[in-house]
């Protein structure tokens, strides 16, 4: 008679509590089973009841559930195949202990990054152990191609890869050839603008913006006109009107940083109207789209364009890791013999082993669920961070939340300089950036916060602080 599979006693699974300052479903029901997996209540090797038997014992949805159990398989305590369900993982000492599950180095916790810091994502909770698997799978096989210089344009499976991931999530329409990689987001503008620009060539830059690209372009030769952005984004008029012999513009249209702003569909049309109507051409930045807080992802704005003027750039360092340098550009097909010979005359190319383990987190599944894990996560710091906003420094902060990315802009109350709170945050180790940082005409004072690095718990602290802060310099008036 076969053995019985030893499962998780369902009796024992207390229900989710919800109410104002509940924490989100699926990070109960992962709390939950994470504690019964590490204190060795449930056996390495035994088998989890079905995600259905578990949302109906503790009454919650199924994909509720499935988010928790996508979380613990990144963390690495859970291994799910497909016919044969989730299983503890079986190590040599028997059930894990918290130490040994620990998704980030070590180094990592001690080092986490100051609140409110920009353009990091939540580095202490990368699946460390999963990835160092992948990149070991790869060296032990790694061929004489794979450890050579390499194609240019990227490696191949990895730019299928990210064809087919673009066409399904961002309606990017282009074919794998089209996919060129490259060693950071910045170097995907930099070969692109190289081989489609001139030296002194006029671009437009949204104002606020995006001030590394604009260093960047300027860095590269290219002339950088600032155009104001207002609630419908980049105002193509006033980019008419005050810089007419632009034949570039660099965008962020989904998420515009750092207001956070979506173009609109009539702003769009406009701008690739104006690209089409001679030799210009639109570099269309998905700066931070990926991690969107309501409803689907918003479609590019490449995905619009007939007549083939956007070069499309992104970049996988707010899903991984910074230290992970991949980004990728999609160009015409018209330019891709340009910006190739652009790529190997600049020797921007990203490391092949690192793209070949890229392309397998992608085609084995790890990256979605990795994302679905980030996105549940950063979902609940964003909601920390406008709770204490909200409720501890509304008096001198008003806030403007955008439905994606990784932080927000809050407003400085009347008689509060921006200069001085700037430099009251970072005395108190608070990493806070000045609106007035990222653009070139006057600005309302405000200040721009990031929230995907720290925990809910330091968000909270940390506004706090800065309410405390911003008060005291509110009196001195």
């Amino acid at each position: 008679m076969p053995r019985r599979s030893q499962g998780l006693p369902l009796l024992h699974l207390p229900p989710v509590t919800t109410g104002p300052g509940a924490p989100p479903r699926s990070q109960q029901v992962y709390a939950t089973l994470r504690t019964l997996v590490l204190s060795g209540r449930v056996p390495a090797g035994a088998r989890l009841p079905s995600t259905r038997a578990v949302a109906a014992a503790i009454g919650v949805a199924r994909n509720t559930v499935l988010q928790a159990i996508d979380r613990l398989v990144s963390d690495g305590l859970v291994d799910c195949r497909r016919g044969s369900g989730c299983r503890v993982v079986t190590t040599r000492s028997g059930p894990l202990s918290p130490r040994a599950a620990t998704v980030a180095h070590p180094q990592a916790r001690h080092a986490r990054p100051r609140a409110f810091a920009l353009g990091l994502p939540a580095i202490d909770d990368f699946p460390v152990d999963l990835w160092a698997r992948l990149t070991r799978r790869r060296w032990r096989a790694a061929t004489p191609t794979l450890l050579g210089y390499g194609s240019p344009g990227g490696y191949r499976p990895l730019r299928e890869a990210l064809a087919q991931h673009l066409r399904d999530t961002r309606a990017v329409r282009c074919s794998w050839e089209q996919v060129i990689i490259a060693p950071g987001a910045r170097a995907a503008l930099a070969i692109t603008a190289k081989a489609v620009l001139a030296a002194r060539d006029q671009v437009w830059m949204e104002d606020p913006g995006y001030t590394p690209a604009a260093q960047l372009l300027t860095s590269e030769g290219l002339r950088v006109r600032p155009v104001p952005v207002d609630h419908e984004g980049l105002d193509i008029r006033q980019g008419r009107r005050r810089w007419p012999r632009a034949r570039g513009a660099y965008v962020t249209p989904s998420h515009q940083f750092p207001l956070g702003l979506t173009m609109s569909l009539a702003r769009r049309v406009d701008l690739l109207e104006w690209a089409a109507g001679a030799d210009r051409w639109v570099f269309e930045d998905d700066y931070d789209t990926e991690f969107r807080h309501a409803g689907p992802p918003l479609a590019s704005l490449q995905g619009l364009d007939r007549h083939d003027r956007v070069l499309y750039i992104g970049t996988m360092s707010k899903r991984l890791l910074p230290a992970i340098r991949i980004a990728y550009a999609v160009v015409p097909h018209r330019v891709l013999d340009a910006v190739l010979q652009a790529q190997i005359a600049s020797d921007r190319h990203a490391a092949l082993i690192d793209q070949a383990v890229l392309a397998d987190a992608l085609t084995e599944g790890h990256l979605a669920r990795h994302a679905r894990r980030m996105r549940a996560l950063y979902a609940e710091r964003r909601e920390a961070l406008l709770h204490a906003l909200t409720t501890s420094a509304g008096d001198v902060l008003s806030v403007l939340a955008p439905e994606a990315g990784l932080h927000v802009v809050a407003w400085l109350a009347p008689g509060i300089r921006e200069a001085a709170a700037v430099d009251a945050a970072k005395a108190a180790r608070l990493e806070v950036r000045g609106l007035s940082t990222y653009s070139h005409r006057r600005q309302p004072a405000g200040l721009v916060l990031g929230y995907g690095a720290a925990s809910a718990a330091q968000l909270t602290e940390a506004t706090h602080t800065l309410a405390s802060l911003l008060r005291r310099l509110r009196k001195r008036r």
